[in-house]
């Protein structure tokens, strides 16, 4: 019993005294280098994603981690065939983040995703109305609320045209 409390208080002492562990940081620059000098290769693009999220999740104490997380997302995007995935990450920065202005941003880059990129109309609404309800006082309200506006004229352009018609009315008196 005595040499197995002595190894157990050796361990302790052995384990109190050793260095605790730094994680290298992920260095950026070779992937950014490569991305940069080459946007359109989906291979360096993918990489380069990749490695920012591995930047953001090492250390979510850092301050850059939710610009690395939210960066990951939109070269995602930029990526043919990854605008669902990058959906998903935006998603990722506002529930890691969610006091972060870039939770705004993530936010507004999901319903803009689903407009511009996947071209669903219904999930495009219903995020930026999300936005809107959820961001009251951001700089982009104003441009969701157009973009809202503009998608439920999608459904009957004759609105648009007599709306623009009305416009150019009260501009000429």
């Amino acid at each position: 019993m005595r040499i197995l409390s002595i190894i157990s208080l050796l361990g302790i002492l052995w384990a109190c005294d050793s260095e605790p562990r730094v994680l290298e940081k992920i260095d950026l620059t070779p992937a950014k280098l490569a991305y940069d000098a080459n946007p359109e290769d989906t291979t360096l693009a993918k990489a380069y994603s990749v490695q920012l999220e591995k930047a953001a999740k090492q250390d979510l104490a850092d301050s850059l981690a939710p610009y690395h997380l939210l960066k990951s997302a939109f070269i995602l995007r930029s990526i043919p065939g990854y605008s669902l995935e990058s959906i998903n990450k935006f998603k990722e920065v506002g529930k890691r983040f969610p006091e972060h202005s870039v939770a705004a941003e993530a936010s507004f880059q999901i319903a803009f995703t689903w407009d511009e990129f996947i071209g669903n109309k219904a999930e495009a609404m219903k995020s930026y109305e999300d936005f809107i309800l959820n961001n009251p006082t951001h700089p982009l309200r104003q441009t969701a609320e157009e973009m809202v506006f503009l998608l439920k004229l999608a459904d009957n352009p004759q609105d648009l045209i007599e709306r623009l018609r009305q416009t150019n009315t009260e501009s000429k008196e």
